[in-house]
């Protein structure tokens, strides 16, 4: 009797539970927190208001510093060196018809009295000649002969090979005197030394290098224009003398010096490794002159800044505010606005616009994260100006166009 009143009062006490729950909740609904919208967050930027301008484009490039004449010297006659000048040495400076090296020339002179020698038994046979010749044309007289005398009588075959022989002779005495002469290899113009090569004992052939030399002329550099670059250089002018593209070349031994020079003339074909386009540069200076013989050295780089076309009325815009090559950020009505933009041409400090902006806009200058269009942003306070860099061409340190 008692298990039979359990089985019966456990569900009754569950059921008076779930109903006394279900009656609480009934009374007591839950309410749904009712919070108002966070605020939408602002970025602050500073921005630059784009004006169009007039812009002088400057062509970054590089180069080795070569004399605008420098040559192999070389020997034109064998023999033992015996001597050498005191300044035949690299670097060391030299003057036109300076003796630098002394070949062994004893048997250079036993050529040249062999040559005086043959030469006077020529002149003997020349005269010999020409004396039979008129001894045979006054014996033709002689013999009362009314005819003209031919040739053969009056011994003019003779004569000319004895002439002949007379010129050959001349001729190897100039040939023997002149490589007497080639025994003192001289400096053939104003100059340095660049790199000797012989010295006193060696023994040398018809075409030893014997030293390396450069004049003091012109130095000249060799620079590459990327392709991209020919529509804003004017390279007609380079045709010129009065008007031809300015280079202000810069040191990379010496920081802070740099001299001014010309475009003196265009190679007159693509560079088969590179694919590119080079122009000749010359400095306006002379290696004569010892202050640039101090300060510049051959066969250091430069690099160079070289003076392009003015371009009229266009947009120019730092590099920091484009993204991905491709793309810049504006602010429009309190709000960020992408805009793609076309590159006409770019240096490692600004950007030239062909589309994509227009004057008025308000260019962001603050670098942005993950950012989307649409977003509200403020503007930084400062005083708000045109971009105007006209006059900040690239610096020294740039490379060709990126």
């Amino acid at each position: 009797m008692i298990l039979m009143s359990k089985k019966i009062l456990i569900p009754l006490l569950v059921g008076i539970v779930l109903f006394g729950a279900s009656y609480a909740i009934f009374k007591n609904p839950p309410q749904a927190g009712m919070r108002k919208a966070p605020p939408m967050a602002k970025i602050t930027v500073e921005v630059e208001t784009l004006a169009r301008q007039d812009y002088p484009i400057t062509l970054s490039s590089y180069g080795e510093a070569k004399a605008a004449t420098q040559s192999m010297l070389v020997s034109q006659v064998a023999g033992q060196i015996v001597a050498v000048n005191e300044a035949f040495r690299s670097g060391s400076s030299v003057k036109k018809g300076d003796i630098l090296v002394n070949v062994d020339d004893r048997d250079y002179r036993t050529a040249v009295m062999s040559a005086e020698a043959n030469l006077l038994d020529a002149e003997r046979s020349v005269v010999e000649e020409r004396a039979r010749a008129k001894q045979a044309a006054l014996d033709w007289k002689t013999l009362g002969r009314k005819d003209e005398p031919n040739d053969l009588v009056l011994r003019k075959p003779q004569l000319m090979a004895a002439e002949a022989r007379l010129k050959a002779a001349l001729a190897d005495l100039s040939k023997a005197n002149l490589a007497l002469e080639r025994t003192q290899i001289r400096a053939p113009f104003d100059g340095r030394v660049l790199d000797h090569k012989v010295d006193v004992g060696q023994f040398i052939n018809v075409g030893t290098a014997v030293a390396e030399l450069y004049a003091n002329d012109y130095v000249e550099v060799r620079l590459p224009l990327c392709n991209c670059d020919l529509d804003f250089i004017d390279l007609d002018l380079v045709n010129t003398s009065n008007d031809q593209p300015r280079v202000t070349f810069f040191s990379n031994l010496n920081s802070g010096r740099q001299w001014s020079g010309v475009v003196s003339r265009v190679d007159s074909a693509i560079d088969s490794n590179s694919r590119q386009l080079h122009v000749i540069g010359r400095i306006d200076q002379t290696l004569a002159d010892s202050n640039l013989a101090s300060e510049i050295k051959i066969g250091e780089y430069l690099t160079a800044e070289i003076q392009g076309k003015l371009i009229k009325d266009t947009l120019i815009i730092p590099n920091k505010t484009i993204y991905q090559s491709s793309f810049v950020y504006i602010v429009e009505k309190g709000t960020l606005q992408r805009r793609d933009i076309e590159i006409l041409w770019q240096n490692n400090d600004v950007a030239m616009i062909g589309s994509g902006l227009q004057s008025g806009d308000q260019l962001v200058l603050t670098s942005l994260g993950q950012v989307t269009s649409g977003t509200r942003v403020s503007i930084a306070e400062q005083q708000n100006t045109s971009i105007n860099i006209a006059g900040q061409p690239p610096s020294a340190e740039q490379g060709a166009h990126q």
